[in-house]
């Protein structure tokens, strides 16, 4: 008779048990759910509270996780704590400490090694991040784990080689987890940023900007995903390198309205109007240039217009001979009156007179970041590609016309070509935890 009634109390106990766990592993999904959906499920204006209401909803289930403490294996509740713990943006070291003991106790828990690893880069400390996620897919392949180890990879490097195959290495992974789920958004958007990266560090392929192109597009077609502000904040960086302002800044002012309370984007939006402003304005008034120097400019250039174009073997024209888009077979000739300023440098922007006096804007890439140009530079640009800028904002309409330059190798410079130690790939800055 006893020991049926302990086996009775047995069986309680351990459906008790199960029960507290489901209880538990619920309350986690749904705080990753609530996280995850809250833009689908709550007005846009509400954006600036997401991080205040996942706090509070962290409170709920954290109060829930205290109450069946007793009842859950120590491995399971470590875990789920931690997870729990490691749903807002900043570090915590709780989540961390919580995560270790779970992995040390049990080295085949997948979600406890990718939770841990998210501590650990979120802490700065990208090697334990890398090596979690390695270990996560020791155990089995996920596309999680995939796409963690995709993104810390690209942060990975000592130098320009080995980030160029580490960048190489993160898209594979990028592209091992869209193949385990194609309708992943979040896979796409990480494929896209590691073509981005790759695009910079490598031979600047076009191919490789419309592989990142058609995988951003993917990504925006789960919802969930066309509301993360790093995805529209690493599509205007794409927008910026092509000189598509308006797509830019429409990006940006999307990635601050899905998120308020980061600085970065709004920031760059203003430093961006403030760099197309200026570099109109600069245009326009010929760099403020003095008139002794538009003369002597002038004079300079007369001489070089004599030699210059049976040197590069093309046309030699001025800003009226030129159209927009490339002009195979002409060659532009100009004088620098004055650099742009601009703290990120993802082009080396200046403005130029030609020999009739009027001025247009060049934008040269892929120049060492030592490299600077002076007043008074007379450079030659052969095949010259002229862009037209249009950027309306409010009430203002800002516009202007520059010659683009990828390879200013080409150019002639006071007669001179740039030497090797002159030029370098141009950076972008992308976001690290996509």
């Amino acid at each position: 008779m006893e020991s049926e009634e302990n086996f009775q109390l047995q069986q309680e106990s351990s459906a008790q048990q199960e029960a507290d766990l489901k209880r538990a592993q619920d309350a986690v999904t749904e705080l990753y759910v609530f996280h995850r959906q809250y833009l689908e499920t709550h007005p846009l204006e509400q954006a600036g509270r997401k991080t205040v209401d996942v706090e509070e909803k962290l409170k709920e289930t954290l109060s829930l996780l205290d109450s069946v403490q007793d009842s859950l294996p120590k491995v399971q509740w470590w875990c789920l704590r931690g997870r729990a713990l490691n749903i807002l943006p900043d570090h915590s070291q709780e989540a961390q400490d919580s995560l270790s003991k779970a992995i040390k106790h049990d080295p085949t828990l997948i979600q406890a090694w990718n939770d841990l690893g998210e501590t650990y880069w979120k802490a700065g400390n990208v090697i334990q991040a890398h090596d979690c996620f390695v270990g996560s897919l020791s155990h089995a392949k996920s596309k999680e784990s995939l796409r963690n180890l995709s993104m810390v990879l690209r942060q990975l490097g000592k130098d320009a080689g080995e980030r160029e195959a580490k960048i190489k290495e993160s898209v594979e992974k990028a592209k091992e987890a869209v193949g385990m789920d194609v309708s992943d958004g979040t896979s796409w958007m990480v494929l896209g940023n590691a073509y981005l990266s790759l695009f910079f560090v490598s031979n600047q392929d076009p191919q490789i900007l419309k592989q990142c192109t058609s995988a951003y597009s993917q990504a925006e077609k789960d919802s969930f995903v066309s509301n993360n502000p790093d995805l529209h904040f690493n599509k205007a960086t794409l927008y910026q390198y092509e000189e598509n302002y308006p797509a830019m800044l429409e990006q940006l002012s999307l990635s601050c309205t899905l998120d308020p309370n980061w600085a970065t984007p709004r920031e760059k939006r203003e430093s961006m109007l403030k760099f197309l402003t200026t570099n109109a304005r600069l245009i326009e008034s010929k760099g403020k240039a003095k008139a002794k120097l538009l003369a002597s400019l002038s004079s300079s250039l007369a001489q070089t217009r004599k030699y210059v174009g049976s040197e590069v073997g093309r046309v030699l024209v001025d800003t009226s001979g030129l159209q927009k888009g490339v002009n195979n077979g002409r060659v532009f000739l100009g004088g620098l009156v004055c650099v742009v300023p601009f703290k990120e440098r993802v082009s080396y922007a200046c403005v130029l007179v030609d020999t009739s006096g009027s001025a247009v804007g060049l934008t040269l890439y892929n120049l060492a970041q030592t490299t600077h140009l002076s007043v008074g530079d007379i450079i030659a640009i052969p095949d010259p590609l002229l862009r037209f800028t249009q950027v309306q904002d409010k009430s203002d309409t800002i516009q202007f016309h520059n010659i683009r330059v990828d390879n200013p190798s080409q150019l002639l410079i006071n007669g001179q070509r740039l030497t090797k130690d002159k030029l370098a790939q141009s950076t972008v800055s992308i976001t690290a935890f996509s």
